[in-house]
């Protein structure tokens, strides 16, 4: 009997990676990127699994947001997109060893700077086009998860905060001072550092570089366009998640982490795809 499609593409990337093995290039920097950025988040998974269990953290993505999987699943598939090894380069054997230090290390910030140390060093040193370019585009712009998004928070938090704070009271039609916004009520709430939207503009960018990396979509000034639209739309929806808290102070745990806050964050996730596949066809269809 025949193969299904889903044999068959699981045979051809088994094939893939008979020819390719560990000893090509884009293969050993995905695997280290992979496993540090599962390292960096190595207390949400342990959190997870402390609350959930198990299989209720397996049902919650073991506390990674998904677009950080789909960030992974990508560098993965790309490293596996090739059908002739290339071998490491001069300087690569030090790089992957720094790598594979800074996991061992018991410090999520290590890890993530090894991903975004990764990415800098494939861009730097691969051809335009070939995967461990298109695996540096990833990993640079995981990074700004990863690693730009925290530090720009560590250094302008308050700055920031604050101006989440103002566009939520726009928004909700109610005040704000700095980043602690009234409910209608009249009691207050804090806008803290993981409801910035900065943290959501990151990962609109790490869904539009994953996705065109994934189906070889050229750079281009309108295609980076349609990652500016997304990160505004990304704001938006963080924006009016929290307006709704300020008019809603009784399902403020709802809207936080409840299901209310899933369906918020699995709405971001859509729009930012949609706007992301948007921007590829338009870029297909100008190629044509």
């Amino acid at each position: 009997m025949a193969a299904s499609g889903a044999e068959t593409r699981l045979n051809g990337l088994g094939t893939r990676w008979q020819t390719l093995g560990l000893g090509d290039r884009a293969i050993c920097f995905a695997l280290l990127a992979v496993t540090a950025t599962l390292n960096s988040q190595a207390a949400d998974i342990v959190a997870s699994l402390y609350v959930h269990g198990a299989l209720g953290a397996i049902a919650s993505l073991l506390g990674i947001n998904a677009i950080i999987w789909f960030a992974l699943f990508a560098v993965a598939r790309i490293a596996l997109d090739g059908d002739v090894a290339r071998p490491l380069q001069r300087g690569d054997a030090a790089v992957l060893t720094a790598m594979f230090l800074a996991v061992l290390l018991p410090f999520a910030a290590a890890s993530s700077l090894a991903v975004f140390a990764s990415g800098l060093w494939l861009w730097l040193t691969a051809d335009a086009g070939s995967r461990p370019r298109r695996m540096a585009i990833v990993l640079l712009a995981l990074s700004g998860t990863l690693v730009w998004g925290r530090v720009l928070l560590a250094l302008f938090g308050d700055q920031l905060l604050a101006i989440d704070g103002q566009f939520v009271a726009l928004i909700s039609g109610t005040q704000a001072t700095a980043n602690v916004v009234d409910f209608v009520d009249g009691t207050q709430f804090v806008i803290a550092s993981k409801c910035s939207s900065l943290h959501n503009m990151s990962l609109s960018f790490v869904i539009w570089a994953s996705l065109t990396q994934l189906l070889e979509v050229p750079m281009t000034r309108r295609l980076f366009g349609f990652a500016l639209f997304s990160a505004a739309m990304m704001v938006l929806i963080n924006g009016i998640r929290l307006a709704v808290m300020a008019h809603y102070p009784a399902q403020f745990d709802e809207l936080h982490y409840g299901l209310a806050a899933d369906l918020f964050s699995w709405t971001a996730l859509l729009i930012a795809m949609l706007i992301a596949m948007w921007g590829v066809y338009d870029a297909a269809h100008r190629r044509i």
